[in-house]
């Protein structure tokens, strides 16, 4: 039986650093601005928010140090995604990756990430989540593909780590559209039928899912 005590913070909020093709990465700013929600709303439960550098070698190093500084019970990953129109709740992470250029030109390597489960599933109950977000409002749908990128691979790190005894509870990777980051998008305007604000509540509605669980 795994032994989840001794927690340090009750959820870790990640986001991804910009990569080819998406100069500003929305998946930041929308982590810091649900941690930074969360933590008002949750004072005696610390959340905390981080950005990933979208490098095949780096976001493994980052991630591994973030788990164990801060010893989450939870952690919720966001990224973008070019198909996504809406929030997509990702069930599944594989192993294999796609060889495809990171922010620094380099591309992944089939040494890496050579452990043997191919798909890891989350624990967090989809469905339940899904239909909570439609019962206030929001747009979302429900993956297993997660691509082959650093999304995929970053979200396969953090699931196989919620498998050992010192993981988090619970994980979850959520694609958002790219376009929340266009400029000018500041609440006042829609796009792709999700304003950044009611974007910052579905992925508060998220997180409070996640802690409760």
């Amino acid at each position: 039986m795994s032994n989840h005590s001794d927690r340090g913070c009750a959820l870790l909020v990640t986001g991804f650093g910009p990569f080819p093709g998406v100069p500003v990465n929305a998946s930041e700013r929308l982590a810091h601005d649900v941690a930074a929600r969360m933590s008002a709303l949750h004072r005696q439960s610390p959340v905390v928010a981080a950005q990933l550098t979208t490098a095949w070698a780096d976001a493994p190093q980052e991630l591994e140090s973030l788990l164990a500084v801060h010893r989450p019970a939870a952690v919720l990953m966001f990224g973008v995604s070019a198909r996504a129109h809406q929030f997509r709740l990702e069930r599944t992470a594989r192993r294999r990756n796609a060889a495809s250029a990171d922010v620094h030109g380099a591309t992944y390597g089939t040494e890496r990430n050579a452990r043997a489960i191919e798909v890891t599933v989350t624990s967090v109950p989809c469905d339940r989540l899904a239909k909570r977000m439609r019962a206030v409002g929001h747009t979302v749908a429900i993956s297993d593909n997660a691509g082959a990128y650093l999304c995929n691979a970053s979200y396969y790190q953090v699931l196989m780590s919620a498998r050992e005894s010192c993981g988090p509870r619970h994980a979850l990777f959520v694609h958002i559209p790219a376009s929340l980051a266009n400029p000018g998008f500041d609440g006042r305007g829609a796009v792709s039928g999700i304003r950044y604000d009611r974007a910052v509540r579905a992925g508060c509605t998220i997180a409070d899912f996640i802690v409760n669980l």
